[in-house]
């Protein structure tokens, strides 16, 4: 009751005093009336003598429909192209080295995305709602302030959403893989800037300076760490006397790799994987090593070879056809070379070299996996953080300064839609990693996967900037020099994808910033 009463004299007293004028660093007397503690006192930077009513230069965001529902497209849009295109960081060599077919993948990589989205995805988004800009200095947004431009906040986000999707869209559409994370921060940035300039970011190595280092860290450490895998896997496995044994031994290990899914998370899900391992998929490998059966010799590219014979006989006959790929199709180019080139690598080897080359098979399916997984638990929040700063603003309006965590149902849906852009639009980027810069079979491509996953984990346990996106790219082209087939990757394409990379911040910030400066006018009060 004293409580209560506490507020109440509080509000009359306020009211009383309404008629302050507004300036610049005046806090918003409705501010205060929203951040009573539960003792019913103010904040320590809140005085009630010099509050002033909000001056309401914009239209406050509150139940203001029109926002809510435009940004939750635009957070769907970006959520599919998310998955269009981050969803070859697992897939793509796993897919290409023919370790399983288009459909299964998919349907596991949505599976799994959605999972991690909806399970451990919860609270991720604080970074990209309040790291990247200053929310409560008086100069920016001014939040909780007379003159607050909280409502210009809430629009930059559904034009960093607009502009962010509307890249990704086209980046995955012309098939290059870019980072969805470096898309949305340079959205946040471009709006910030087109409302208040360059002194309202928050320039530290995690924000802008860390996307420009991550053009050069992430490709060059995921390339160095995976010729580390390449060269230990080869020496302790495939030129070990006993490649057979080897890999038996060595699997189980490799699959528990460390990853940042929390400690609990992690020992759980490793454990129960090494079960399933252990008790369902190693008799499975045993009873169908390639030594043992003639079927799964001769059958190990034979989806791929097949569907060479279907693009054309002539082109499995002469290998110029592999140059110019034909369209048509899910995967969108059926050729002969890649397959076969695939085929004669796996000839030359030894019985038991065979059969430890089939067992990274389903190595590489599980360690796709679990990359969905984290994927989907910490990348849908691009896609979700800006939309739940809106809802907050829908909700609360102006004044609440804090940075709500996006709830379980908004991840949920994120999670879904990630799932559906990689259903619909996945494999024109899966293609370009997976097949179109180089050639991987089953061991390099787990050696791409798994070293890229680390890399990602340890240098954001470090706190260096990295993009798994450009982590995988680097891991695949270091891979084949080190595999010494440095002739086959189309380095043209790499080339244009290092472009891609660096056009993402200009391209994504003066989008964003245009769209941002048109809304502002509709926002004015």
């Amino acid at each position: 009751m004293a409580v209560s009463l506490g507020l109440s004299a509080a509000t009359y007293g306020m009211r009383m005093l309404a008629d302050n004028v507004c300036n610049t660093g005046v806090f918003s007397c409705s501010y205060g009336l929203s951040t009573f503690d539960s003792t019913g006192k103010y904040p320590k930077s809140f005085s009630q003598d010099t509050c002033a009513n909000y001056d309401g230069h914009y239209v406050d965001p509150e139940n203001n429909y029109a926002i809510l529902v435009i940004t939750a497209i635009f957070a769907a849009a970006m959520a599919f192209s998310i998955g269009g295109n981050d969803g070859a960081n697992a897939w793509a060599t796993t897919i290409h080295s023919f370790a399983i077919t288009f459909r299964p993948a998919v349907i596991l990589a949505a599976i799994f995305e959605a999972l991690g989205a909806t399970t451990i995805g919860y609270g991720v988004s604080t970074s990209i709602q309040k790291g990247i800009t200053k929310l409560t200095e008086p100069e920016c947004f001014a939040c909780g302030y007379c003159d607050s431009s909280m409502s210009l906040y809430y629009i930059g986000m559904m034009a960093s959403l607009i502009s962010a999707s509307i890249f990704l869209i086209v980046a995955t559409m012309l098939k290059m893989p870019v980072s969805t994370t470096h898309a949305i921060v340079s959205s946040v940035f471009g709006m910030t800037i087109a409302f208040h300039g360059f002194g309202c970011i928050n320039m530290g190595w995690k924000n802008l300076g860390g996307v420009i280092a991550s053009w050069f860290i992430s490709p060059v450490a995921a390339g160095v760490v995976t010729v580390i895998v390449y060269y230990a896997v080869q020496f302790s496995i495939f030129r070990a006397p006993n490649p057979r044994q080897r890999a038996y031994i060595i699997a189980p290990v490799l699959k528990k790799y460390p990853r940042w899914y929390g400690i609990v998370a992690g020992l759980i899900g490793g454990s129960a994987m090494l079960i399933v391992y252990l008790t369902v998929i190693f008799p499975r490998i045993k009873k169908n090593l390639p030594s043992l059966s003639e079927a799964n010799r001769l059958g190990l590219h034979m989806v791929r070879n097949s569907e060479a014979e279907k693009a054309g006989k002539e082109e499995e006959a002469d290998f110029k056809g592999a140059e110019t790929p034909k369209k048509g199709g899910l995967l969108d180019a059926a050729i002969a070379c890649p397959s076969l080139a695939l085929q004669e690598e796996y000839d030359s080897l030894s019985p038991e070299q065979q059969d430890a080359m089939y067992l990274f098979k389903y190595l590489l399916i599980l360690v796709a996996c679990l990359q969905s997984f984290s994927h989907g638990s910490n990348d849908t929040a691009n896609a979700t953080a800006a939309f739940s700063a809106v809802v907050n603003g829908f909700n609360n309006g102006i004044d609440d300064c804090t940075n709500p965590e996006s709830p379980w149902w908004i991840m949920l849906l994120g999670g879904c839609f990630l799932g559906l852009g990689i259903w619909v639009i996945g494999h024109r980027v899966m293609d370009t990693i997976g097949k179109n810069i180089c050639i991987v079979s089953f061991d390099r491509a787990f050696c791409t996967e798994f070293s890229s996953a680390c890399t990602v984990v340890v240098c954001s346990l470090l706190n260096i900037p990295v993009s798994t996106t450009h982590c995988q790219v680097g891991a695949v082209v270091c891979i084949s020099m080190a595999a010494k087939e440095s002739g086959s990757i189309q380095w043209k394409l790499v080339g244009i994808i290092l472009f891609s990379w660096i056009a993402t911040l200009p391209f994504t910030a003066g989008l964003s910033a245009l769209i941002a400066y048109i809304l502002k006018f509709a926002m004015k009060a």
